[in-house]
């Protein structure tokens, strides 16, 4: 995903720097067709305002490639051993998560406090043995490079957790440190 961000962002910039050639060419040709009418303010005035114009769209730029550089990507992972469902930032910003939502097969997406973490792992079966749970705070920050253990069952055969873990699926909203919303989802095997 990054390689197309990054094919389509050049792509932009392409036809963008096209553009301000061709307003630079006509600027220069407006300005040397005043000076030889004697319009040589009107000239000024003009390469001035096509200077300001470039300035903005160099700021906007700027900003849409900041706002690139960070953004986090969030992926949950089924891991095997220890057999665990995990939430790792495999972006270069960190996530700001605000929202989880969990379900399985037989449940629907629901938000992953105590009560729906409860309902999905009693659809898995893995209540009786016990089990850790993640639930999102306020806001809860995922540096680049890190994870978060969302659910683990310490009391159940990794085998048998794996293949129960095939059976849910949930979605993240997170935000980018510039305020953009973005979801991460991984759905029943």
């Amino acid at each position: 995903m990054k390689k197309d961000l990054s094919r389509l962002h050049g792509a932009r910039v392409v036809n963008w720097m096209s553009l301000v050639a061709l307003a630079t060419s006509l600027a220069a040709i407006a300005f040397v067709l005043a000076s030889y009418l004697g319009l040589i303010d009107a000239a000024i005035a003009l390469v001035a305002i096509a200077a300001l114009a470039i300035s903005i769209w160099q700021g906007w730029l700027m900003r849409q490639h900041n706002i690139l550089s960070v953004r986090p990507v969030l992926d949950f992972v089924r891991k095997a051993d220890p057999a665990a469902l995990v939430l790792q930032n495999g972006g270069l910003g960190p996530a700001l998560l605000y929202e989880l939502k969990v379900g399985t097969r037989n449940i629907p997406l629901q938000v992953a406090s105590d009560a729906g973490w409860e309902d999905v792992c009693k659809d898995l079966g893995i209540v009786q043995n016990g089990y850790f749970q993640y639930v999102v705070q306020d806001c809860t920050v995922i540096s680049p490079g890190d994870q978060i253990t969302l659910l683990r069952a310490p009391g159940v055969p990794d085998s048998e957790l794996s293949e129960a873990l095939r059976a849910i699926h949930a979605e993240a909203s997170y935000k980018c440190i510039y305020g953009v919303d973005h979801k991460a989802r991984i759905d029943c095997c």
